[in-house]
């Protein structure tokens, strides 16, 4: 197992490790389906919800982290043998740029944080619960929220993001939580070299990430300029019919089941293979973090079973 998430593990939501399969929920489900209830507490832009156990906390963690791990690497399997084609690279970095997306949700779901867009469903009942209360709070509004985990594993906070795209916000929150982990890791008791290659690995990420404009939604910003406006000289009509690099990125593609620390995010040749190395070290690092969890947390995620890992 790779130092990276050996060393990371003590930073894991309390309930990732101790969520049971049977536990298992969405967070609709966890809101509400259950017959217990929640507590709720409020402030300034802030709602949070203390459900008075772990096991519920840890059962949506659970959920949320194997559903998008799962999906993550069937994406970026389908990217990553279509990089091979000439005729199929566009997609294939659309591709690997939606598992990369996905393997973010994923990473965050393990260390307690995530990003929802709550609908007018969900926020009618909410609010409805929030009136039953003593001192009601204000009025929820529909919209993408930051969904944050307490230390106790009992209690999530819900707090509204800046209105904007969603995968803009979504990148943003990314960067601002792992450059937290990154921070926080250096304070852990651990060995010091352990502790220092995770911090720089992780700082090597969101650098390479916000590509050479330091744009924090570099990632989505590649994917629109192939998807939509057909750029990046992929498409088979403008003036490369063939890209010379599909054979180099195809190659960094094939490292996403091997240790994510021997992934290069550095002296990178061009922005297209500073990209798919991005996109790789997310999926790499939401593959290990959920064998983690399996390793040492009492159930095995589902997303492992994934064909081209059991292989």
């Amino acid at each position: 197992m790779t130092i990276l998430v050996e060393t990371l593990r003590p930073l894991f939501a309390p309930g990732v490790m101790s969520a049971r399969a049977r536990n298992s929920t969405s967070f609709h489900s966890l809101l509400c389906d259950s017959k217990i209830g929640f507590f709720v507490n409020h402030g300034s832009g802030w709602w949070d919800l203390d459900f008075g156990e772990k096991d519920r906390l840890a059962g949506y963690l659970a959920y949320d982290s194997n559903r998008m791990g799962g999906v993550a690497f069937q994406s970026f399997e389908t990217a990553r043998v279509g990089m091979k084609d000439r005729l199929r690279v566009p997609w294939a970095l659309i591709q690997a740029y939606y598992a990369a997306y996905y393997a973010g949700h994923a990473v965050l779901c393990i260390f307690g944080r995530n990003s929802k867009q709550l609908d007018s469903s969900v926020v009618s009942y909410l609010n409805r619960i929030f009136k039953a209360q003593a001192n009601p709070p204000p009025q929820l509004a529909a919209g993408l929220h930051l969904i944050a985990a307490d230390v106790g594993g009992t209690r999530i906070t819900l707090s509204p993001l800046p209105a904007g795209k969603s995968h803009q916000r979504f990148w943003e929150l990314f960067h601002s939580e792992i450059r937290r982990v990154s921070n926080d890791v250096l304070r852990l008791n651990a060995p010091q070299q352990d502790t220092q290659d995770t911090s720089v690995k992780l700082a090597a990420l969101l650098s390479s990430m916000e590509g050479p404009q330091q744009h924090k939604g570099w990632l989505s910003q590649v994917r629109n300029e192939v998807q939509y406006k057909h750029e990046r000289d992929v498409w088979w009509f403008t003036k490369k019919t063939r890209d010379p690099n599909a054979n180099a990125l195809s190659g960094i593609m094939n490292t996403w089941r091997a240790d994510p620390m021997d992934i290069e995010l550095s002296s990178l040749p061009d922005e297209l293979t500073r990209f798919i190395a991005s996109c790789t070290f997310l999926v790499s690092l939401c593959r290990s973090v959920l064998e983690e969890v399996g390793k040492h947390g009492k159930f095995q995620p589902p997303a492992l079973a994934f064909p081209s890992l059991r292989k």
